[in-house]
């Protein structure tokens, strides 16, 4: 029952503040209750009914089913470390918002184990428009999983994770979803500070989320990398520690728009090694917009250009890479494989990046009697040039005198070419071999 505090007029705070921190304390699971499946889940029933939170002593908890959290404000901590083992034999531990938001939950120092059939080990469960899991802190978890994902997202919001280590042995890490009943809602505002994905299937799969932060987090050692499908947008990497992911076909640390484009991607800082598993790159662009990577160093990709651009059929990858990267290979660090809209700003060519095209051809151009303060036009054929390329133009000889000269880009394969009579008399020049030079 909540405990009404004095008015500010009184100075008697002692007597109510004792009784409300009394009403709030956790119920300790071994010593009120016990450590078997059923005592477990008649300590959370207490708890709920309460309106408080659950301790858990060291020692080994085993639970059948779920472990489900409903309440608001619910907290469920254990020691300093991870000594309060949560071993479900099925089902595992749920932040149940599919009925109704449910806010301010916190977990800190548990290790949750999950064997039998498939499943999370931990899910933050969202329930449709207004409803979901939100609001979060989670401190020093350990989520190991043989069967199914070791922390799954759908349709919750606004958690942080601090220190956290997810491993799903034959599944993802990390699995964010839209919500299962109403798919336009998205996992999104999930912070990761720290902690580490290791040993998965999978180490991350984002789909239909946005704003997912990684700060720190190593991802290392899992045979596939992190993906990202299906729309997945505002994804940061920032100064992450990313190593030995990938082997064989699965073939990146991070790939990106698989099926549909996903926006608003950053890479800023951070070391990415292949650490001898033989990949041919680190990050994969298939339909990616948005994408800034930079001040990376990657190690240990030999021959391989670390970025590559794979543009797929209907598919684009705007955005720019490269900027302050490194490697220690002997490939650039970017390989555009062809692709002509990556590395370039909307405003022009990126200064920093590389020159994706150079067309040169050469044409005999004779221009009329051109009458004073006038121009003619005329054009020829250079194949491969696209509307928006940069061109130049320069004659094999002298130029005439009182005429300059011009070019551009009329069409595909068109670069026109003007000369503009300056002077004070008309001008008719021979005919002359002009060369133009087309960039992007």
């Amino acid at each position: 029952m909540a405990t009404a505090f004095p008015s500010h007029g009184t100075t008697n705070w002692d007597t109510p503040l004792k009784a409300y921190i009394g009403a709030r304390t956790p119920v300790n699971v071994a010593e009120d209750y016990g450590t078997s499946s059923a005592q477990v889940l008649a300590a959370a029933a207490a708890a709920k009914a309460a309106g408080r939170g659950l301790y858990f002593a060291p020692g080994a908890y085993a639970i059948t089913g779920d472990l489900v959290v409903d309440w608001d404000d619910a907290c469920l901590v254990g020691p300093d470390g991870t000594a309060a083992v949560l071993n479900f034999t099925s089902g595992g531990l749920v932040i149940d918002g599919s009925s109704t938001w449910r806010f301010r939950t916190t977990l800190s120092n548990l290790t949750i184990n999950r064997a039998g059939t498939a499943g999370p080990a931990w899910d933050l469960k969202g329930g449709g428009a207004s409803k979901g899991a939100t609001r979060g802190h989670f401190s020093n978890i350990r989520v190991e999983s043989s069967t199914g994902d070791a922390l799954k997202v759908d349709g919750s919001y606004t958690h942080t994770f601090v220190g956290c280590y997810l491993r799903g042995a034959s599944a993802k890490g990390l699995n964010v979803v839209a919500d299962p009943i109403a798919g336009t809602v998205f996992g999104n505002a999930l912070t990761f500070v720290g902690g580490e994905i290791q040993g998965n299937a999978k180490a991350v799969e984002l789909t239909s989320s946005q704003c997912v932060t990684f700060v720190g987090t190593a991802i290392e050692g899992n045979t596939q990398g992190v993906e990202l499908i299906d729309n997945a947008r505002n994804t940061m990497f920032l100064n992450c520690y990313i190593e030995a992911n990938g082997a064989g076909v699965n073939d990146y640390d991070l790939k990106v728009g698989t099926t549909t484009s996903c926006t608003g991607l950053v890479v800023k800082g951070g070391f990415w090694n292949d650490a001898s598993i033989g990949k041919g790159r680190s990050i994969n662009l298939i339909r990616a917009i948005g994408v800034e990577i930079d001040e990376v160093q990657f190690a240990g990709f030999g021959t391989n250009s670390p970025v590559s651009v794979n543009e797929a059929s209907g598919g684009a990858v705007l955005g720019e890479a490269g900027r302050n990267c490194a490697t220690n290979g002997s490939a650039a660090v970017v390989n555009l494989n062809g692709a002509t809209q990556f590395n370039r700003s909307t405003l022009g060519q990126n200064p920093s990046a590389p020159i994706l095209k150079h067309l040169k051809a050469s044409a005999t151009l004779d221009f009329p009697s051109i009458a004073v303060q006038s121009s003619a036009n005329l054009t020829m054929t250079v194949t491969g040039a696209a509307v928006g390329d940069d061109c130049f133009v320069t004659l094999n000889g002298t130029p005439a005198a009182g005429l300059d000269y011009i070019a551009w880009v009329s069409a595909t394969d068109t670069v026109t070419v003007r000369a503009m009579n300056v002077s004070s008399a008309a001008v008719d020049a021979a005919a002359a071999t002009f060369r133009v030079h087309v960039w992007n």
